[in-house]
């Protein structure tokens, strides 16, 4: 799993597959990435997130302190990195790390 700061925030993608994505805001300052690339806010509502990987399902979990596992599953339009649908996959608000 990888460490976040605060939510789940953003992610690097080619400056090309992100012209029609809808437009998500976030009140943390956007990373410097190399030429050629963006970034892009690809979900929201995540609260107290502390870390993320992907199952071999292509959804991302998220695993947010207080609240368990959840995962989220991405438009399957290539131009658009978005999440879509939210399913919790583990409710434990026992969960605190």
């Amino acid at each position: 799993m990888l460490p976040l700061a605060t939510a789940l925030a953003l992610a690097s993608i080619p400056a090309v597959l992100a012209q029609n994505c809808p437009v998500l805001t976030s009140k943390i300052t956007a990373p410097n990435v190399l030429a050629g690339y963006t970034v892009q806010l690809v979900a929201d509502n995540v609260k107290s997130a502390r870390g993320i990987a992907f199952d071999t399902a292509g959804r991302l979990l998220v695993v947010s302190q207080y609240v368990g596992i959840e995962a989220l599953t991405f438009s399957t339009d290539q131009s658009c990195h978005t999440a879509v649908s939210r399913a919790m996959v583990v409710n434990d608000t026992s969960v605190c790390f």
